[in-house]
């Protein structure tokens, strides 16, 4: 059977189930923008059908999340879907980290800023019975006051739209930098209750900002949109970080004893890797959180509610493919590639080379994890610098995420699980280890690694082995290959732009090698 699965509201998604070969396709990616909202932008439906029927013409049935819309219904009618299933929004989180997971049984946390179930849920999962929630429906809402905290930070750059999605992991960069304040803790744990006993609802967000001039009284600060800058801003960060963990902490850590069940967490604030370490160092059983937790997984989840597979489901790559392979011939002959391997590519990188990777199908979820990457060595002095201001062009405190085959994992970090294959987590990286992963060494000493087996990408497995045969150790940057607030690449025109206007040194486009044009070259930063 093929079933269509749609998620139309931010993070907009198209999944399909074609007898079990699973596609998802991130809207943000086909249209550039990021977190693009179908319901808000309003795309030709036409065009969406279009992009479904590309892959497979007709479907048995479809599901949707929340409910059907007459705009829902015309695309499913597009695809010949007659009949139609609403799914509830956390039991889609619940399902796509249930379902993902290496477990037969499960104690889930699904928590985010919104959904029609609610927006802080707990389930218990079997892979014989499927999934049923255990509360009533916690009212506790973690993301929105967690994302509003960043409004009145200067040094967290927003967009203009007012609804600044990506407040939240700059944020949780950013508190690194700071102390809590002890006297701040019981003020901002009381702006987070905010939330907490409402159901959420249009505008919350911008409500939620409202309350900060509360919060500002309270503690003696100006909290208005950039009107707090240096010491305080990342006091106050660390501190909302603090509570938040607190929080859920103090909420989730007496339910696990009960249960004494591994736990998935899924949502968008299971993307909070502090707390997520926190919560796998606390308790014995191991945690899973999938790549794709946020609301990009819910259709993806919706599939999986339904299929109920009995082994774990890997979702990694099933983003789309090279979206005009048509192109790749011609910027071959323009540009002078030539075919690679990874011996190559591990020279390069050990060279102080910055290369950018386009392989395959794309990652399904906000992390690149090696097919839509920007590869570097952490131990080049600069290298941090050099990629925040000339290649990503983001804020200078956010940190990058380094690479290491699973084997070595323990190697190079204190406290890490063996599968950390998602960078859902930030072990404290080993002290003898910090000077040759400096580029990818957090302020505070941690990493949000990514871990590789030989099954899950080859290709970067071979590139890691052949890069520690060179250098000593076999650890690289990894960060997704996009630019300034853009989606992640998903056309040769859009990886080669990148190349031509950032200070790439190299792109890897399937097999070839492409390299800058001498009179492209871009200037670097001083310290490299």
């Amino acid at each position: 059977m093929n079933i269509l699965a749609v998620h139309l509201n931010h993070d907009s998604v198209l999944s399909l189930d074609l007898h079990g070969v699973l596609h998802n396709i991130e809207l943000e990616r086909i249209f550039g923008k990021r977190h693009y909202d179908v319901r808000h932008e309003k795309p030709d439906v036409h065009d969406l059908i279009a992009i479904v029927r590309n892959i497979h013409p007709t479907f048995d049935a479809g599901m949707v999340l929340h409910g059907a819309d007459s705009y829902a219904t015309q695309l499913f009618e597009g695809v010949g879907v007659k009949s139609i299933e609403a799914v509830d929004h956390h039991k889609a989180h619940a399902a796509a980290a249930f379902y993902e997971s290496p477990f037969d049984r499960s104690l889930i946390v699904s928590y985010d800023g919104g959904g029609n179930d609610g927006t802080f849920r707990i389930f218990l999962a079997s892979r014989e019975t499927g999934i049923a929630a255990i509360d009533d429906g916690h009212r506790l809402n973690l993301g929105i006051p967690y994302r509003a905290i960043a409004h009145p930070i200067v040094e967290i750059r927003k967009p203009d739209d007012g609804k600044e999605r990506s407040n939240a992991g700059k944020l949780m960069g950013l508190a690194a930098f700071g102390q809590v304040r002890p006297e701040w803790v019981e003020p901002v744990r009381d702006f987070f209750m905010t939330c907490s006993g409402k159901d959420t609802f249009s505008g919350m967000y911008l409500w939620v900002v409202g309350q900060l001039g509360m919060l500002g009284q309270r503690i003696g600060l100006p909290l208005s949109r950039n009107a707090l800058s240096g010491a305080d801003a990342f006091d106050l960060a660390a501190t909302a970080q603090h509570v938040f963990e607190r929080i859920f902490l103090d909420t989730v850590l007496p339910i696990a004893a009960r249960y004494k069940l591994p736990i998935c967490i899924s949502g968008g604030c299971a993307l909070n890797v502090m707390v997520n370490q926190q919560l796998a160092d606390l308790i014995e059983w191991p945690v899973f959180v999938p790549p794709n937790p946020n609301d990009c997984g819910l259709a993806q989840g919706a599939l999986l509610l339904r299929s109920r597979p009995v082994e774990p489901v890997t979702v990694t790559y099933t983003g789309p493919a090279i979206q005009d392979p048509e192109a790749l011939p011609a910027a071959v002959a323009r540009l002078g590639a030539v075919k690679t391997g990874t011996k190559e590519i591990a020279e390069l990188l050990h060279a102080g080379n910055v290369i950018a990777v386009m392989r395959g199908r794309s990652e399904h979820g906000p992390r690149a994890l090696g097919h839509r990457s920007i590869l570097a060595d952490p131990s080049v002095p600069g290298m941090k610098d050099r990629l925040n201001n000339h290649v990503k062009f983001r804020e200078t405190f956010r940190p990058y995420a380094p690479v290491v085959r699973v084997a070595d994992v323990h190697r190079y970090f204190d406290n890490a699980r063996n599968d950390m294959s998602y960078m859902s987590f930030n072990p404290t990286v080993s002290l003898a280890w910090r000077e040759k992963l400096a580029a990818a060494t957090h302020v505070d000493g941690t990493a949000r690694v990514q871990t590789i087996a030989s099954t899950q990408n080859p290709w970067l497995y071979d590139v890691l082995t052949e890069f520690e045969r060179l250098s000593g150790f076999g650890a690289l940057v990894n960060t997704s290959f996009n630019s300034k607030g853009r989606p992640i690449v998903t056309s040769v025109a859009e990886a080669v732009d990148l190349l031509l206007t950032t200070d790439l040194d190299y792109l890897v486009i399937e097999d070839w090698l492409f390299r800058k044009p001498a009179d492209e070259q871009r200037p670097r930063s001083p310290s490299t």
